[in-house]
C-alpha cells in the first residue's frame, strides 16, 4: 500500500498517546491540570526548538525549501490559538459533563468536522476504505463503552463545549496540513502549536500553591519532551504525505491504545467480555485500513481519550 510507513507512524503516535495518558494521570495526583497542561506545553516548545537549533546543519536543505510568507506566519498564530481553544473548551466540557460524555461527543464531532474541512479547504475526497474503517472502529468504540452508558452526564453547555473542542482540533490539523504544504519544518510547527498554551504557564503557575515532587517533576519533563514535542513531531512528519481524514480511523480506535497500555502500565486493570469484543472490532477496523486496497481513492494525498475528569481535557490530539 502506498505510504504504508506513514500509517505505521500514526499507529505509533496514538500508541504513544495512550502512554502519555497514563503518565498524565500519575502527574495529576500531585499537580493541578492547568499547571500540567501549560508547563508541559512550555517544556515542549523549549525542547523542540533546542533540538532544532542543536542540529541546524541537519535542517539546511529542508530550510531552503520552506516557503515563508506573511500568510504562513498568520497560520502559525492561528494554529497556536486553535490548540489553546481546543484545550480550553475540552476542560469546560469535562467539568460540565464528565470525561466519558466528552469522549462520546468528540469521537462523533471530530471525524465529521475533519472530513468536512478537509473537503472544503484541501479538496480532499474521503476514501471508501477510510469510511468503512472509521465506521467499524466507531462500532467498536461504542461497544467498548456500552457498560458505562449509565454513567453519562448530559448538559447542553458541556456538550456544546465538547463540540467546539473537537472542531478546534480539526481546524488545527487543517492548519498543520497547510503549513506542511509550504514545506515548513515539522519541529517549527510543533513549537508554534504549543506556543500560546506555553505562555499561559507564566500566568497560571505563580497563582497556584502545590508541593514539588522530584519524581513527578521528572515525569512532567518527560511528558513535555517525549509526550508532546517528540510524538507530535513524529505525527506531523507522518501526516504530511497522507490524507488528513485517515486520522479519523485512529481517533475512533483510541480505546484499543488506551486499554493496551493501561493494562501494561497500571496494576489491577481488567476488561469485561463486552469491552474485549469492542477491542476486537477496533482491531478489525485497523486491519481493514492497513490491508485492504481502495480502488475508489482517486485524489492524490494532500500536502500540507479512557481518562479521568482531570486529564482528558488537555491531552492534545
Amino acid at each position: 500500500m502506498k505510504n504504508r510507513w506513514n500509517y505505521w507512524i500514526l499507529f505509533v503516535f496514538f500508541s504513544g498517546g495512550a502512554v502519555r495518558e497514563v503518565v498524565t494521570k500519575l502527574i495529576l495526583d500531585v499537580y493541578p491540570p492547568e499547571v500540567v497542561s501549560t508547563v508541559a506545553a512550555l517544556i515542549a516548545v523549549i525542547s523542540v526548538m533546542l533540538f532544532y537549533l542543536s542540529g541546524k546543519q541537519r535542517y539546511k536543505n529542508a530550510s531552503r525549501e520552506e516557503n515563508w510568507t506573511a500568510s504562513v506566519v498568520v497560520w502559525m498564530g492561528a494554529l497556536s490559538l486553535s490548540t489553546a481553544s481546543a484545550v480550553f473548551f475540552g476542560n469546560i466540557a469535562i467539568d460540565r459533563i464528565g470525561p466519558l460524555a466528552f469522549k462520546l461527543v468528540d469521537v462523533i464531532v471530530y471525524p465529521l468536522s475533519l472530513s468536512f474541512l478537509a473537503f472544503l479547504i484541501l479538496r480532499e475526497m474521503i476514501a471508501r476504505r477510510v469510511i468503512v474503517s472509521t465506521l467499524i472502529a466507531l462500532v467498536g468504540f461504542y461497544v467498548f463503552y456500552a457498560d458505562r452508558i449509565t454513567e453519562l452526564t448530559l448538559g447542553w453547555a458541556g456538550m456544546a463545549a465538547g463540540g467546539l473542542s473537537a472542531v478546534s482540533y480539526a481546524i488545527s490539523l487543517m492548519i498543520v496540513k497547510r503549513l506542511l504544504s509550504q514545506n515548513i519544518i515539522p519541529e517549527k510547527i510543533v513549537a508554534a502549536r504549543f506556543l500560546l498554551l506555553s505562555l499561559c504557564a507564566f500566568f497560571v503557575v505563580p497563582g497556584k500553591s502545590f508541593e514539588f515532587s522530584w519524581q513527578t517533576g521528572f515525569l512532567l519533563l518527560l511528558l513535555g519532551i517525549l509526550g508532546y514535542a517528540g510524538l507530535f513531531t513524529m505525527f506531523f512528519y507522518g501526516v504530511k504525505e497522507i490524507p488528513a481524514t485517515t486520522v479519523n480511523v485512529f481517533v475512533a480506535s483510541t480505546p484499543l491504545f488506551s486499554a493496551l497500555f493501561s493494562w501494561l502500565l497500571l496494576p489491577d486493570v481488567r476488561y469485561s467480555v463486552v469491552e474485549m469484543i469492542g477491542l476486537l472490532i477496533i482491531i478489525l477496523a485497523l486491519g481493514y485500513m492497513l490491508v485492504v486496497r481502495d480502488p475508489s481513492q482517486t485524489s492524490p494525498p494532500s500536502r500540507e481519550k479512557p481518562m479521568d475528569s482531570k486529564s482528558a481535557g488537555f491531552l492534545v490530539k
